[in-house]
């Protein structure tokens, strides 16, 4: 089955699960797994950020955006996130002479555009600080 993004999801909900609540109001705490990092999560990580023209830097992969798949989540290192930030990139902007540098969002010479999802996690943070 072809990998395919449910949801993105911040680490900290990844690591101490999160709660919801079903149609009879029983709440449901729930934990994602790790999935293998794998060329058909590769390019589906690379189509959904070309579909949708996001730009997510690595740090902000790492604590607001972390893509949700059905057979659990894929977190990378800063550097492998720009490698596929890089990859969607080309292929958003193919005349593009330069690549920006998409390691870290302050080194970062455009702007991030984040999944609803992320951005509702990154405001979230934010508000508590």
């Amino acid at each position: 089955m072809k990998p395919k993004i449910k949801y993105w999801q911040s680490n900290e909900n990844l690591e101490k699960g999160w709660v919801t609540k079903d149609a009879c109001g029983l709440s449901w705490q729930h934990f994602e797994k790790e999935a293998e990092f794998d060329e058909l999560h590769r390019d589906a990580i690379v189509q959904e950020l070309v579909k949708h023209k996001y730009i997510i830097c690595g740090d902000t992969h790492q604590y607001y955006a972390v893509p949700v798949f059905q057979d659990g989540y894929i977190m990378l290192s800063m550097r492998v996130w720009r490698e596929v930030m890089e990859e969607a990139y080309r292929i958003m902007n193919p005349k593009a002479e330069e690549i920006p540098n998409f390691y870290v969002a302050s080194w970062c010479d455009i702007e991030e555009v984040l999944p609803p999802d992320a951005e509702a996690h990154l405001w979230a943070s934010r508000s508590y600080s």
